[in-house]
Protein backbone atom coordinates (compact mmCIF):
# COMPACT_ATOMS: atom_id res chain seq x y z
CA UNK A 1 0.00 0.00 0.00
CA UNK A 2 1.20 3.47 -0.83
CA UNK A 3 1.40 6.07 1.93
CA UNK A 4 -0.71 9.17 1.33
CA UNK A 5 1.19 12.42 1.38
CA UNK A 6 -0.67 15.65 2.06
CA UNK A 7 0.92 18.70 0.54
CA UNK A 8 4.46 19.19 -0.62
CA UNK A 9 5.63 22.60 0.54
CA UNK A 10 8.90 24.05 -0.64
CA UNK A 11 11.12 24.08 2.41
CA UNK A 12 13.89 26.62 2.91
CA UNK A 13 16.96 26.44 5.08
CA UNK A 14 17.93 29.29 7.33
CA UNK A 15 21.10 29.62 9.39
CA UNK A 16 18.95 30.75 12.32
CA UNK A 17 17.02 27.44 12.50
CA UNK A 18 18.05 23.79 12.69
CA UNK A 19 15.20 22.57 10.49
CA UNK A 20 13.96 23.70 7.06
CA UNK A 21 11.06 26.15 7.12
CA UNK A 22 7.81 26.26 5.18
CA UNK A 23 7.26 29.95 4.30
CA UNK A 24 3.47 29.60 4.44
CA UNK A 25 3.60 28.31 8.03
CA UNK A 26 6.07 31.06 8.94
CA UNK A 27 3.48 33.53 7.64
CA UNK A 28 0.74 31.82 9.70
CA UNK A 29 2.90 32.18 12.85
CA UNK A 30 3.22 35.87 12.02
CA UNK A 31 -0.54 36.13 11.45
CA UNK A 32 -1.22 34.49 14.83
CA UNK A 33 1.03 37.03 16.54
CA UNK A 34 -0.72 39.90 14.73
CA UNK A 35 -4.15 38.59 15.73
CA UNK A 36 -3.02 38.21 19.35
CA UNK A 37 -1.62 41.75 19.30
CA UNK A 38 -4.85 43.22 17.94
CA UNK A 39 -7.39 41.23 19.95
CA UNK A 40 -5.55 39.97 23.05
CA UNK A 41 -6.70 36.82 24.81
CA UNK A 42 -8.70 34.68 22.39
CA UNK A 43 -9.80 32.04 24.89
CA UNK A 44 -13.47 33.08 24.88
CA UNK A 45 -13.67 33.75 21.13
CA UNK A 46 -15.61 31.82 18.54
CA UNK A 47 -13.52 32.25 15.40
CA UNK A 48 -14.55 31.78 11.78
CA UNK A 49 -11.95 31.55 9.05
CA UNK A 50 -13.10 32.24 5.51
CA UNK A 51 -10.96 30.20 3.14
CA UNK A 52 -8.79 28.14 5.45
CA UNK A 53 -6.14 27.00 2.97
CA UNK A 54 -4.67 23.71 4.16
CA UNK A 55 -5.57 24.48 7.81
CA UNK A 56 -2.30 26.01 9.02
CA UNK A 57 -3.76 29.06 10.76
CA UNK A 58 -6.54 26.93 12.26
CA UNK A 59 -3.89 24.57 13.65
CA UNK A 60 -2.16 27.47 15.39
CA UNK A 61 -5.29 29.13 16.79
CA UNK A 62 -7.47 26.13 17.69
CA UNK A 63 -6.01 25.63 21.15
CA UNK A 64 -6.29 29.35 21.95
CA UNK A 65 -10.01 29.90 21.35
CA UNK A 66 -13.40 28.57 22.48
CA UNK A 67 -14.39 27.36 19.00
CA UNK A 68 -13.12 27.51 15.43
CA UNK A 69 -15.04 27.09 12.19
CA UNK A 70 -13.97 27.26 8.56
CA UNK A 71 -16.02 28.33 5.54
CA UNK A 72 -14.53 26.76 2.42
CA UNK A 73 -15.19 24.53 -0.57
CA UNK A 74 -16.04 20.92 0.38
CA UNK A 75 -12.93 19.53 -1.33
CA UNK A 76 -10.69 21.96 0.52
CA UNK A 77 -12.43 21.17 3.81
CA UNK A 78 -11.37 17.54 3.30
CA UNK A 79 -7.75 18.67 2.99
CA UNK A 80 -8.06 20.82 6.12
CA UNK A 81 -9.58 17.95 8.10
CA UNK A 82 -6.80 15.58 6.96
CA UNK A 83 -4.12 18.12 7.91
CA UNK A 84 -5.64 18.91 11.33
CA UNK A 85 -6.18 15.23 12.09
CA UNK A 86 -2.38 14.93 12.43
CA UNK A 87 -2.77 16.77 15.75
CA UNK A 88 -6.18 15.29 16.61
CA UNK A 89 -7.69 18.73 15.99
CA UNK A 90 -11.14 19.37 14.55
CA UNK A 91 -12.88 22.48 13.29
CA UNK A 92 -16.57 23.15 12.88
CA UNK A 93 -18.35 23.88 9.62
CA UNK A 94 -19.26 27.54 9.20
CA UNK A 95 -22.90 28.27 10.02
CA UNK A 96 -24.46 31.19 8.11
CA UNK A 97 -26.22 33.85 10.18
CA UNK A 98 -24.27 32.87 13.31
CA UNK A 99 -22.51 35.59 15.30
CA UNK A 100 -18.79 34.91 15.54
CA UNK A 101 -16.50 36.88 17.83
CA UNK A 102 -13.77 37.08 15.20
CA UNK A 103 -13.68 36.40 11.48
CA UNK A 104 -10.28 35.97 9.84
CA UNK A 105 -9.23 35.54 6.24
CA UNK A 106 -5.77 35.50 4.71
CA UNK A 107 -6.40 36.55 1.10
CA UNK A 108 -9.39 34.24 0.52
CA UNK A 109 -12.21 36.73 1.13
CA UNK A 110 -10.72 39.36 -1.15
CA UNK A 111 -10.36 36.74 -3.90
CA UNK A 112 -14.04 35.73 -3.89
CA UNK A 113 -16.26 36.50 -6.84
CA UNK A 114 -18.28 39.65 -6.00
CA UNK A 115 -21.61 37.79 -5.68
CA UNK A 116 -20.08 35.39 -3.14
CA UNK A 117 -18.32 38.22 -1.29
CA UNK A 118 -21.62 40.08 -0.87
CA UNK A 119 -23.38 36.90 0.26
CA UNK A 120 -20.64 36.13 2.83
CA UNK A 121 -20.84 39.72 4.07
CA UNK A 122 -24.55 39.22 4.75
CA UNK A 123 -24.19 35.70 6.17
CA UNK A 124 -21.02 36.23 8.23
CA UNK A 125 -19.16 39.55 8.23
CA UNK A 126 -21.98 41.87 9.25
CA UNK A 127 -22.73 39.65 12.25
CA UNK A 128 -19.18 39.46 13.62
CA UNK A 129 -17.92 41.48 16.54
CA UNK A 130 -14.42 41.73 15.01
CA UNK A 131 -12.59 40.87 11.83
CA UNK A 132 -9.09 40.61 10.47
CA UNK A 133 -8.24 40.12 6.81
CA UNK A 134 -5.27 40.24 4.54
CA UNK A 135 -6.54 41.31 1.14
CA UNK A 136 -5.15 41.45 -2.33
CA UNK A 137 -6.70 43.16 -5.30
CA UNK A 138 -4.97 41.46 -8.20
CA UNK A 139 -7.75 39.76 -10.17
CA UNK A 140 -10.21 41.60 -12.41
CA UNK A 141 -13.19 39.47 -11.27
CA UNK A 142 -13.09 40.31 -7.56
CA UNK A 143 -14.18 43.25 -5.44
CA UNK A 144 -11.94 46.28 -5.72
CA UNK A 145 -10.54 48.02 -2.65
CA UNK A 146 -13.19 50.78 -2.77
CA UNK A 147 -16.01 48.23 -3.09
CA UNK A 148 -14.69 46.33 -0.07
CA UNK A 149 -14.45 49.57 1.93
CA UNK A 150 -18.06 50.35 0.99
CA UNK A 151 -19.15 46.85 2.01
CA UNK A 152 -17.33 47.16 5.36
CA UNK A 153 -17.49 50.89 6.17
CA UNK A 154 -16.67 50.32 9.84
CA UNK A 155 -13.35 48.60 9.04
CA UNK A 156 -9.94 50.18 9.52
CA UNK A 157 -7.35 49.62 6.84
CA UNK A 158 -3.88 48.84 8.16
CA UNK A 159 -0.74 48.27 6.11
CA UNK A 160 0.25 44.65 5.62
CA UNK A 161 3.50 43.83 7.42
CA UNK A 162 5.53 42.37 6.01
CA UNK A 163 4.15 43.36 2.65
CA UNK A 164 3.86 40.33 0.39
CA UNK A 165 3.06 42.14 -2.85
CA UNK A 166 4.28 45.66 -3.51
CA UNK A 167 1.22 46.79 -5.49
Amino acid sequence: LATAVIGDPRMYSSPAYSVPLDPVMVRYYHDRQTIRGLFGDLSSFSILEIGGGFGGLAHLLLDECASYAICDLPEVRLLQDAYLDRWKQRVDEAVPYTSYDLIVSTFAYSELAPATAYRYAEEFLHRAARGWMICNFLAPDQLHRDELRELLPYADELPETPETHVT
